[in-house]
């Protein structure tokens, strides 16, 4: 049972990242658009986190859920805790511990692989580092650059650290998908263009 919440505050994690970093993250304008932004993100991350307590809570009623009155949610269990709040998100099981930034207090995880890629410049807006059954990164960040530029720059950087090329996907001009395999491991870029702004997400794990 516990592995069945374990999967479900993983995923419930990642969706409540997303949308909270992406709003950590807005586009300049007047401070009417700011706040209406910010009521928007806060107002998201509650129903989420109340469709989580909904979902967990016909799952099991031996585990304890807890949603805090400014966004932050907790869950714990048989084997697992689940914490949401302060742009940080931390998951603890006996299958492994799992930590994700995100907003302003992102930062590359300081035991991210050396050989592993960013681009230069990248401004980070999530990030995690963990162990479900095996080691993973996460890495998510911003440039103004085109698709092309950091698809290049990443190709020769990764090639440089010696990971093979496994896969390219491209749609249009706009998104580029790159696949990299290293001594039993695999690397991926998904860069994708909105606006005036490339998005850059990095993955590194076991294969």
């Amino acid at each position: 049972m516990s592995k069945r919440i374990f999967s479900m505050a993983l995923v419930w994690a990642l969706t409540l990242a997303a949308i909270v970093g992406c709003g950590g993250k807005a586009s300049e304008g007047d401070g009417a658009s700011d706040a209406d932004d910010a009521t928007t993100d806060a107002a998201t991350t509650e129903e989420i986190t109340d469709a989580f307590a909904d979902e967990t809570a016909s799952e099991t009623a031996d585990d304890t859920a807890d949603a805090s009155d400014n966004g932050g949610f907790s869950i714990s269990g048989d084997g697992f805790e689940f914490n949401a709040g302060d742009s940080r998100i931390t998951i603890r099981s006996e299958d492994g511990d799992v930590s994700m930034q995100f907003g302003d207090d992102a930062a590359i995880p300081e035991n991210f692989p050396d050989d592993a890629p960013v681009y230069d410049g990248l401004v980070i807006t999530g990030a995690a580092s963990g162990a479900l059954g095996q080691e993973g990164f996460s890495v998510t960040g911003q440039t103004p650059d085109p698709v092309a530029k950091v698809a290049e720059a990443l190709k020769v950087a990764a090639e440089g650290e010696g990971w093979k090329e496994e896969m390219v996907m491209s749609q249009g001009s706009d998104t580029r998908m790159m696949n990299y395999a290293k001594d039993g491991r695999a690397l991926n870029y998904v860069i994708s263009r909105s606006d005036d702004q490339t998005s850059v997400h990095i993955t590194v794990a076991a294969d």
